[in-house]
């Protein structure tokens, strides 16, 4: 197990494994052991960037450098090295992917990988952040050019089949922070989301249908600090924050809870964060992954 190359991004998926991906391989905790595919196991070659399991139990890896996805259930990794993907997003209720590359896609696909539909809505620049939230509206980011949305999923693959000629709705043109391919924006449970506008100390809630570009819109406001940040969501509801100079919070609601304040043991290194099933929080850093079950923090 290459502790080294499991940095970049982790996911929990609905049996309770833990996946961690990094640049040469992906690795399975199942709360026993790793199990790590490679290369050799039919895996695309270069950097994992992103992963997400769809709704048959099928993993998706995106590989950011290749522009390759890879999926993989426990038979076999099948590799769609002409899909140009480097960030998977999720699923839509109608089962299609969205993922960001040099532009939009959209990607309709059975599980036997043996029909696919790729649809592409052109954007501006390379496409560094989708998501889908829970009012299927699809939000994504082309580099340097701001926040975008499509009120519904239906709406987005009605206009990818037409090149793109329905216009998305388009906010912060110059203001969304794309500087990074790490984009401070998390949807809730709830249905509100969290954003943070470039350079700015707070992290703000919105109510998505009402949001405007505007920070005079947010129903709520955490500061935080200026480095790059990861967020997610609980069991619980509540809102995690991991800052890449290694700063861990947690926000119930009412308070901002510093958990790591005087530990510098992830400093200038961590990169990912989930919550497995038993509400333990795990944290994959350059120095290797962490775990914290509310208490104390595992190497």
């Amino acid at each position: 197990l290459d502790i080294q190359n499991l940095a970049y991004v982790a996911y929990g998926d609905s049996h309770g494994n833990v996946w961690f991906g990094g640049w040469n391989n992906v690795s399975c905790f199942d709360g026993e052991r790793f199990i790590t595919l490679t290369t050799d196991d039919g895996l695309a070659q270069v950097g994992i960037f992103d992963i997400m399991e769809d709704s048959e139990g099928q993993m998706w890896f995106a590989h950011g450098f290749l522009s390759a996805l890879s999926s993989y259930d426990p038979k076999a990794i099948g590799l769609l090295s002409d899909h140009p993907v480097r960030w998977v997003s999720t699923q839509d209720k109608s089962g299609r992917i969205w993922f960001g590359a040099f532009n939009l896609y959209g990607l309709s696909i059975n599980s036997k990988l043996s029909e696919t539909q790729l649809r592409t809505i052109p954007t501006k620049g390379a496409v560094i952040f989708v998501v889908v939230d829970s009012g299927e509206r699809l939000w994504f980011v082309p580099y340097n050019d701001g926040l975008y949305r499509y009120d519904s999923t239906d709406l987005a693959w009605e206009s990818a089949e037409s090149d793109g000629t329905i216009e998305p709705s388009h906010f912060m043109a110059s203001d969304i922070p794309t500087k990074s391919c790490i984009v401070p924006f998390l949807a809730m449970r709830d249905g509100t989301i969290w954003l943070r506008f470039p350079d700015s100390a707070h992290i703000l809630r919105f109510d998505p249908a009402q949001f405007t570009g505007s920070d005079q819109d947010s129903l709520e406001s955490i500061e935080v600090e200026l480095s790059e940040i990861r967020m997610i969501e609980d069991s619980q509801g509540r809102l995690w924050i991991l800052s890449f100079n290694g700063r861990l919070s947690c926000w119930d609601g009412k308070e901002l809870i510093a958990l790591n304040r005087n530990d510098e043991k992830f400093a200038e290194s961590a990169n990912s964060i989930l919550e497995d099933d038993s509400g333990n929080i795990w944290i994959g850093t350059k120095k290797g992954i962490y775990s914290y079950d509310g208490k104390q923090f595992v190497h």
